[in-house]
């Protein structure tokens, strides 16, 4: 039987409340709806030296219209196998957009869809995830990055500042890629937060290549080498 666009739309829904409640580290309000848990004015995150803002902990105060100011730059995409929890758990995809529509400041989209063999057949739903002002010298590629590893810092550890007083939710002692299906881009950020497996230093190597120098430390620090079979 052919889903109804109401369907579809009721369906987007459950999506906006996975979103809200894994992701963007809301809090459910009764009459209101989903807010953030806090919102401060200063920044969530300082990351390679810039200030970064989060849909959970900062007041959004930028003039934005998704539907006529957006300039989107895709810049990853990850499956997040828990996006919904319950029995079972559901997952979703997610694509990341870098959108620079607002002058001074880069922001970061997040169109998500949960699994249609639960959810139904839906609708994207877009969210913002986190904010960050343009800085010298910056690109669409740098601001992605910077602002993707606040907002997976803020849906692992929440506010813990001191990067050694936490542990991940999602290591799944080093095996979360088998399930966390992602771009290379979005691999650097988990790899830099949850203990990652590879098979040898030349795999660590070839996956972190490219990575933003100022994760390598933490993806050092998370590498798991597996031992060889004699």
């Amino acid at each position: 039987m052919k889903t109804t666009n109401e369907e579809k739309h009721r369906a987007s829904g459950m999506t906006q409340i996975a979103v809200a409640q894994s992701m963007c580290c809301k809090t459910f309000r009764v009459g209101t709806g989903f807010e953030p848990r806090d919102e401060r004015e200063e920044p969530f995150r300082i990351i390679d030296n810039a200030p970064v803002y989060h849909c959970g902990f900062n007041l959004w105060n930028l003039s934005y219209n998704y539907e006529t100011d957006r300039k989107l730059h895709k810049w990853g995409n990850f499956y997040h196998p828990y996006m919904m929890v319950g029995m079972p758990d559901t997952g979703g995809s997610n694509r990341l957009y870098v959108d620079n529509s607002q002058k001074g400041w880069y922001i970061l989209i997040m169109l998500s869809k949960l699994d249609e063999w639960s959810n139904g057949p839906s609708y994207p739903v877009w969210s913002v995830l986190s904010w960050t002002p343009k800085q010298k010298n910056d690109s669409i590629l740098k601001a992605g990055y910077r602002m993707f590893y606040a907002s997976m810092l803020a849906m692992e550890i929440g506010d813990i500042k001191d990067m050694d007083d936490y542990g991940s939710l999602f290591d799944e002692e080093g095996d979360w890629a088998a399930s966390w299906d992602c771009s290379s881009r979005c691999f650097h950020v988990f790899a830099s937060i949850r203990e990652t497996k590879y098979e040898n230093e030349t795999d660590f190597e070839i996956s972190t290549d490219d990575a933003p120098p100022y994760l390598m430390e933490h993806l050092k620090a998370m590498k798991i080498i597996q031992p060889t079979l004699k």
